[in-house]
């Protein structure tokens, strides 16, 4: 005999049939393989059945949901059930008659889901939905995030009906739409420039410092710049060296007998090689003496007997006596 409504067999010669998994049916008896079988129209919607179906006992999938001034509580339904006479239902799949209301007030049943606010206009119903939902009747939870509503590269959260962002460095606001300036606290230091960048800062140094806050006072006694054994103090943008050994000059470049002759007296000056004493000793004419030359010797200190008179003589570096 023919597998019924509900059943199927594919396999031929077999003396039962297969029942279709739990809440499903077959359009028609004679049914072969699994995929006949059809999901159960829910309660509030009904199997359309036309054609070789007619004979149908369930409705099936594709279901169409009972229309306004309907209902129906049953599973499997081939049709819906008309309200009573001047009844309506505010909303299309309608499950139970208690759904019918008078036609002049189809908002009595508060068909608007979720806090929705419900209006109609010659018996139809429209929902005006409270913000975090959508659909005919509210009935949907809208997603937040949906829209993109982070700005810069924010991570968008769903909380609830409503979201919040996680902002990337640099931003802030309900939606990561401020850039955060980052010169506001005046990081760079040492009358440096700040410059605000997109999700950080920027110093511009003055040429004496260096550093990402220009906290760093450049080196400038860097590669030595002082000659001659001389000592460098690091300044502001400057330096200074401190000479030894009778040197000079901003670098200590300038020998004790290059610049200005120390020695008096058209002495000669002389590097001198015994640093530890000085670093030139001179050279004095005759009748001259002392470390610079600066020193005239008198020969004529009492040389003279009987009152005679001592005439030196500076080029031959001797005295005569005038009696």
């Amino acid at each position: 005999s023919a597998c019924g409504f509900g059943k199927y067999q594919p396999v031929a010669g077999q003396f039962e049939c297969e029942l279709c998994p739990t809440n499903t049916s077959t359009k028609k008896a004679y049914a072969r393989h699994l995929k006949d079988c059809k999901e159960i129209c829910h309660p509030g919607s009904y199997g359309f059945i036309r054609g070789r179906h007619k004979n149908s006992k369930l409705g099936v999938k594709p279901c169409i949901l009972c229309p306004i001034g309907s209902f129906q509580p049953q599973y499997g339904a081939l049709s819906c059930l008309k309200c009573k006479e001047k009844m309506t239902t505010a909303l299309r799949g309608a499950v139970g008659g208690n759904e019918c209301v008078s036609e002049e007030s189809p908002c009595l049943l508060s068909p608007c889901h979720n806090g929705g606010t419900c209006s109609d206009k010659n018996g139809l119903v429209t929902c005006k939905c409270l913000p975090g939902y959508l659909g005919s009747y509210c009935e949907t939870k809208s997603n937040e995030c949906s829209s993109h509503p982070c700005f810069h590269g924010g991570s968008c959260n769903q909380s609830g009906t409503s979201h919040n962002c996680v902002c990337n460095p640099g931003y802030t606001g309900n939606n990561c739409e401020i850039d955060i300036d980052e010169c506001t606290s005046n990081p760079c230091q040492n009358g440096a420039e700040c410059i605000d960048l997109e999700d950080n800062h920027h110093c511009l140094c003055p040429s004496f410092f260096q550093g990402s806050l220009c906290e760093i006072n450049v080196d400038d006694c860097e590669g030595n710049p002082c000659g001659d054994g001389g000592r460098c103090i690091d300044g502001l943008g400057n330096y200074t060296c401190l000479c030894k050994n009778d040197y000079s000059g901003k670098h200590c470049e300038f020998d004790p007998c290059s610049d200005i002759n120390p020695c008096a007296n058209n002495g000669t000056c002389h590097l001198s090689t015994n640093t530890s004493e000085s670093s030139y000793w001179c050279e004095c004419l005759p009748g001259y003496t002392g470390k610079r030359c600066n020193i005239k010797i008198n020969n004529c200190i009492s040389p003279c007997l009987n009152n005679g008179t001592c005439l030196f003589n500076l080029f031959s570096n001797k005295f005569t006596c005038n009696c």
